[in-house]
């Protein structure tokens, strides 16, 4: 799909509902994303320090009853707070790119809602891996499929042209995705 102006502001600022306005989204700043998704690095890292720390204290008794070694455990800890944070830079990056357009657009009253916690992030993720990943197949299938089978069986009434498809509370646009390809 091509984008209005091929820029991010003129994507939000094609969209037609409360918030948009003609420069771009009302009220709406990327520096508070930027600052959550930085921090959160630094949480998983004290968080994988915290868990190595109470693993490795465990008695020898309790570690023979683990699943997997301590070390074993964090070490997969590790590799995925790596993983996480691969995703996390990109989108840093897009918002950084995007925070240059807003920065060039904005008005001087701008009242950005703080994201507050690392919560927004984790919840971040797990909509990626589960709408984007082989791993979140089997739960899209779920919910998708039938939404995408009734989609189906409404258009065979006439042209698929001749339909305009709403998707609200598409997440990270996995189901948007599902519906335009058809």
């Amino acid at each position: 799909m091509a984008t209005p102006g091929g820029t991010l502001s003129g994507v939000l600022a094609s969209l037609d509902r409360p918030g948009f306005t003609d420069g771009g989204l009302k009220n709406w700043s990327p520096a508070p994303y930027l600052s959550v998704l930085r921090c959160y690095r630094e949480h998983c890292e004290k968080e994988v320090a915290r868990v190595n720390r109470n693993l490795n204290g465990l008695s020898d008794d309790d570690k023979a009853c683990l699943v997997n070694k301590p070390e074993e455990q964090v070490k997969r800890l590790e590799e995925a707070v790596a993983a996480n944070g691969i995703v996390l830079d990109k989108l840093i990056e897009l918002l950084e790119k995007a925070s240059e357009e807003f920065v060039a657009a904005a008005s001087a009253n701008v009242h950005a809602a703080v994201p507050v916690g690392t919560k927004p992030v984790q919840m971040l993720l797990q909509a990626l891996v589960r709408e984007w990943s082989a791993e979140g197949l089997q739960e899209r299938k779920v919910c998708h499929d039938k939404l995408l089978a009734a989609l189906d069986e409404h258009s065979k009434q006439g042209s698929i042209d001749a339909y305009r498809v709403v998707v609200p509370g598409s997440s990270v646009g996995r189901l948007a995705f599902e519906v335009q390809s058809r």
